[in-house]
């Protein structure tokens, strides 16, 4: 990477901004860059790194609440939604903040992205139960054997879900 005179190749920034938006700190990505952390938090305000971080986690989360249609999705959303205004606190918070208090408002931004993220990963378990389910009640005529492979689908996936919180 080439720094020249005190300016950084776009080549950085990009690389910096990829750092970005996978939910590294500023920190983080200066040590990768070899910059200070208030370069990195004074290009991510220049550039609009939090919308953009914002609006690509709003894509993957309504991608998601598409692709899940079962009796849980309802539960998906709202949680998502408690994560998005999180996230947007956070954002606001970045805006119009210091460095010491832009590394508080990017840790409150990366809990609600790991917020969202978790609820994606529950959303495609969830969905990967349930078309489980579909294709066993298509197959199985024996309605007690169905009930009791129900059962055990339902103990693995609250399982799952303990397991994962």
């Amino acid at each position: 990477m080439k720094k020249m005179a005190g300016i950084y190749s776009r080549e950085i920034r990009d690389r910096a901004k990829a750092c970005y938006m996978q939910g590294a700190h500023f920190v983080d990505i200066a040590r990768v860059i070899s910059c200070n952390p208030d370069t990195v938090s004074k290009w991510s305000k220049e550039e609009g790194w939090p919308e953009d971080r914002m609006k690509l986690y709003a894509e993957t989360t309504a991608l998601a609440a598409r692709e899940t249609s079962n009796p849980i999705s309802d539960k998906i959303k709202l949680q998502t939604q408690v994560y998005e205004a999180m996230l947007s606190k956070g954002i606001e918070a970045l805006k119009n903040t210091d460095v010491k208090s832009a590394n508080e408002a990017a840790q409150l931004i990366d809990k609600a992205i790991k917020g969202i993220d978790a609820i994606h990963e529950d959303a495609l378990s969830s969905q990967f139960i349930y078309g489980v389910a579909e294709v066993l009640k298509s197959k199985i005529q024996d309605r007690d054997l169905l009930q009791q492979i129900s059962e055990e689908l339902r103990k693995v996936h609250i399982e799952h879900n303990n397991n994962t919180v």
